[in-house]
């Protein structure tokens, strides 16, 4: 049967300590001095033991701090002397967070000599400082430094420093700080200490705001021209649009204009002359013979300007290959040719033609002013009176 297993591993690599190795390197890097106005940290005034005091900056010693910014420090902390405190070193095997936080309360509760509602611990990461020291060690797990001590015992100690001019000039409670090791303070939690949480969290969500709301201008200042120049091209894109649309139908009328105006100029060229279709016709007329009929007259106009006009015949006649010579002999025609066979219907006696010609202007009207009028008939010397 297959087992499931929860271990968060990638590729070989035990993930489970990830987050919390992120947690501390983002507190590491807020100790830099330059993001270190993310997270500020009040003044607060430690009366050691000895009844000399010291100027922390949150739980670092600063001593940048003004002797009148440390006078009016907002928040005052009392050292518990090491004759009230039990120290001791626990060693855990590597957990995650929540588990090794579990197993060292565990450790802490077997290690106490108090009850459960007078006892105060708190502990201090031994590797840490070993690392930020600079001597890191290679060794598994992780080595708790836990102090011990009464809830009584700091109340007993607390009335007996309220006297002094550090803790007078607070009027509210102050905190209770352990000294850890190398002047590196710890915390014991269920005194003063709210208040300068609560004042952290305060301007830290100010800050937040702040620089949120810086980002927030850069990007808008990035952004601005890019959108200023967007808008203007949409702008003149829709002006543009809007001009066409308003001018569209002056242009149709333009071109309709100029395709008339073309079609005006090229009329005198291409248009056959006033009467020279009767002209054609007679010409044509008199020179086909008696056993041909027309059926059909087409006359188109010069192909351009010089050109002779186009004429289509379509007719019967008894031999259309010799219409098509007697044609092709009669001054005026040139190119006479069939655009299509001529055919002989069956039980007909003549053949239907098709001929194309073209028609000189030029000898049809000499011809039309030399030969007589149809309508005068010759006159006859055998004609009697």
């Amino acid at each position: 049967m297959a087992t499931i297993q929860n271990d968060a591993r990638l590729f070989g690599l035990d993930l489970s300590g990830v987050l919390d190795d992120l947690k501390i390197a983002w507190r590491g890097m807020l100790g830099w001095r330059v993001l270190a106005w993310l997270r500020p940290e009040p003044v607060v005034r430690w009366l050691r033991a000895n009844r000399q005091s010291e100027v922390y900056r949150g739980l670092r010693k600063d001593p940048r701090v003004s002797p009148a910014a440390a006078k009016a420090a907002r928040f005052a902390a009392v050292e518990v002397p090491d004759d009230l405190l039990l120290r001791h070193v626990v060693q855990l095997p590597p957990l995650p967070s929540a588990a090794s936080e579990g197993a060292l309360l565990f450790e802490v509760q077997n290690l106490s000599p108090f009850p459960g509602d007078e006892l105060l611990w708190v502990g201090s990461d031994i590797n840490d400082r070993e690392r930020d020291a600079g001597q890191a060690t290679l060794s598994q797990g992780r080595r708790i430094a836990v102090v011990l001590t009464s809830r009584s015992m700091v109340q007993t100690h607390l009335a007996a420093m309220q006297s002094t001019e550090a803790i007078a000039s607070n009027a509210v409670s102050p905190e209770v700080w352990v000294d850890m090791g190398n002047g590196r303070p710890a915390v014991l939690p269920g005194f003063g200490e709210t208040r300068r949480l609560a004042y952290q969290r305060r301007w830290q969500r100010v800050n937040a705001v702040l620089c949120s709301g810086t980002v927030l201008l850069l990007a808008g200042m990035l952004v601005t021209p890019t959108l200023q120049l967007r808008l203007r091209a949409l702008d003149a894109v829709d002006q543009y649009t809007a001009l066409q649309k308003q001018v569209a139908p002056l242009i149709q009328q333009r071109e309709a204009y100029v395709r008339a105006q073309g079609f005006l100029q090229a009329l005198p060229e291409s248009a056959v002359p006033s009467g020279a279709a009767l002209q054609i016709l007679d010409m044509i007329t008199r020179a086909l013979p008696d056993d041909t009929s027309l059926q059909s007259f087409q006359l188109s106009a010069p192909e351009g300007p010089g050109k002779p006009p186009k004429v289509l015949l379509v007719g019967q006649t008894g031999n259309a290959a010799a219409l098509m010579q007697q044609l092709g002999v009669q001054p005026g025609f040139k190119d006479v040719k069939a655009p299509s066979a001529a055919v002989k219907p069956l039980g007909a006696i003549k053949e239907s033609f098709s001929i194309e010609l073209l028609v000189d202007l030029t000898q049809a009207s000499g011809l039309a002013s030399a030969s007589p009028s149809p309508s005068m008939p010759a006159a006859s010397s055998g004609a009697k009176p």
